[in-house]
């Protein structure tokens, strides 16, 4: 079983299901710091970001709480080149991880 990873058993679903719980009365910032905590109750989380306009406020947030957190962009081959000079800014910008998947 991977690192992180809660076993599926019926207590565990009961701890993921009270923490879904927990967490949907919080607001934005101290949702994203009970959600990407270093032991976060949902294992192993990554960020999904078109890396479009309104992606900067998010992944911004995220960077505040916690830079480590993984940005998975899906490289479709078709993006412009002002897409991807974008991207490679906001994150050295924000020092967030980048995980690319390739989907040619």
């Amino acid at each position: 079983m991977p690192p992180n990873r809660l076993p599926v058993t019926p207590s565990a679903v009961s701890a993921s299901s009270a923490a879904s719980d927990a967490l949907s009365s919080l607001d934005t910032q101290p949702f994203l710091t009970q959600l990407l905590a270093q032991q976060s109750p949902f294992g192993e989380l990554a960020v999904v970001s078109s890396f479009g306009a309104e992606s900067a406020v998010l992944l911004h947030l995220v960077a505040t709480v916690n830079p480590e957190t993984r940005v998975v962009f899906l490289d479709t081959g078709f993006h412009f080149p002002e897409t991807l000079a974008y991207r490679d800014e906001l994150i050295a910008r924000l020092g967030l991880q980048r995980r690319s998947d390739h989907r040619h």
